[in-house]
C-alpha cells in the first residue's frame, strides 16, 4: 500500500450541524454528522471523541488515518470518496462526500419508494462492482470491508449505490488470511449478515469468502425488501440457529421472481 498524502482541513473550516437535522447515523465508533465546507459543500463528518490517555488516542488516530487511507486508493463509482480528515481538542473526525439519500437499508424497507426488478438487480450489480474492487485493490494484498451489510451501503440521489464505513477493514495477502482480534470482530461484526464460520468463532482468519457471505445476505433483502432474519428470544439461540444451517427463506424472493 503506497503513504499517499492524507489532507488535512483546518477545525475552524469544518462546520456540524447541530440537532437531529445534522444526525446522519452512530456506531461503536461515534457519530455520523452533516457538515458544511466552504469549497466542498455538504460534506458527511464520521466523529470519534478522543477517549482515554496519550497511548489510547494515538492508536484511534492511526486507526483514522488508515481507514482514510484505504478509502482514498479505493477510488471507484461504487465507494464512498472521502476528502480527509480533521481534529479538534477531544475528537478526530474523516471528512467524506454526502450522500443525500441515505443508507441501503432505510431504501429498502421504505414501502413508499417504488423499486421495480431491474433497479434491484442494478443494486446488486453496483455492490459487487465495488467489492470486486477492493478486493483487488493492491498487486500483492486484498483488501477485506469486514462488515458488508445494507446500512454500510449508501445512495446517491439518483439511487446508486457506494459501499462506505471502512472501519472494520483489513489487508490480507492473497494466500494468506487477516485475524482480528475477539474484542474488535465483536464490536464490528453485524449478527445478520456475518458468516457462520465468524460466528462459531470471531477469532477466526477473515477472508475474502466472508465479505461474499454477507453480499449474499445482503441480496436477499434487496430482493425480498425485508430483514433477513430475526434474532428472536436471545443472541445465543439466533447464533446457534445460523451456525446449525438456518438461512433466509428464498419463499421471501418469489415475488421479485415472479416480477422477472
Amino acid at each position: 500500500m503506497t503513504n499517499a498524502q492524507i489532507t488535512l482541513f483546518r477545525a475552524d473550516d469544518v462546520f456540524c450541524v447541530i440537532g437531529e437535522r445534522g444526525s446522519l447515523g452512530s456506531g461503536s465508533y461515534g457519530k455520523v454528522r452533516l457538515g458544511l465546507h466552504e469549497i466542498l459543500g455538504q460534506i458527511a463528518v464520521k466523529c470519534s471523541e478522543m477517549k482515554g490517555g496519550i497511548h489510547e488516542r494515538d492508536l484511534l488516530e492511526k486507526k483514522i488515518k488508515k481507514e482514510i487511507g484505504y478509502l482514498q486508493q479505493a477510488n471507484h463509482e461504487n465507494i464512498v470518496r472521502v476528502y480527509g480528515w480533521t481534529q479538534w481538542p477531544g475528537a478526530i473526525a474523516i471528512i467524506m462526500e454526502y450522500l443525500s439519500a441515505g443508507n441501503l437499508k432505510t431504501i429498502l424497507l421504505d414501502e413508499d419508494i417504488v423499486l421495480g426488478p431491474l433497479i434491484r438487480t442494478r443494486f446488486g450489480a453496483e455492490i459487487a462492482n465495488g467489492l470486486a474492487f477492493i478486493h483487488n485493490l493492491f498487486d500483492d494484498k486484498r483488501l477485506l470491508h469486514g462488515d458488508i451489510k445494507p446500512e454500510n451501503i449508501l445512495m446517491t440521489e439518483d439511487l446508486h449505490c457506494k459501499i462506505g464505513d471502512f472501519g472494520a477493514a483489513e489487508l490480507c495477502s492473497f494466500t494468506g488470511s487477516s485475524t482480528l482480534s475477539k474484542r474488535r470482530s465483536s464490536l464490528q461484526m453485524t449478527l445478520f449478515y456475518a458468516a457462520p464460520e465468524r460466528l462459531r468463532d470471531i477469532s477466526t482468519k477473515l477472508t475474502t469468502k466472508y465479505d461474499t457471505y454477507s453480499v449474499g445476505i445482503t441480496y436477499h433483502m434487496i430482493l425480498a425488501r425485508e430483514l433477513p432474519l430475526t434474532i428472536g428470544t436471545s443472541v445465543t439461540t439466533f447464533i446457534e440457529a445460523i451456525v446449525n444451517g438456518q438461512r433466509p427463506s428464498l419463499e421471501s424472493i418469489l415475488e421479485y421472481e415472479r416480477s422477472l
